[in-house]
């Protein structure tokens, strides 16, 4: 039972390591595809946008890093030793 349970805490823990890449790749090509238009663009307002765009996709990274760090942070301290009392 418990080699079962180490098995799916396993498994878990490797879909959810594919979840954070695939949602922090996203992102990453959104920029790289801005950033390729910002070169191209032939206006001030399509460069504005295009900058735009590219602080939201930043936004967006810096909010998934955070969540990333906070869920390492509440693993941490779930390994923290229980003061009973």
């Amino acid at each position: 039972a418990m080699a079962d349970r180490i098995q799916s805490l396993v498994t878990r823990q490797r879909e959810l390591n594919n979840a954070v890449s695939h949602e922090l790749r996203t992102p990453l090509a959104r920029l790289r595809f801005a950033l390729d238009m910002l070169g191209s663009a032939s206006s001030d307002s399509d460069r504005a946008r295009h900058v735009a765009s590219m602080a939201t996709d930043i936004a967006e990274l810096e909010a998934l890093v955070a969540e990333s760090l906070e869920y390492a942070r509440l693993d941490a301290e779930a390994d923290a030793p229980l003061a009973i009392e």
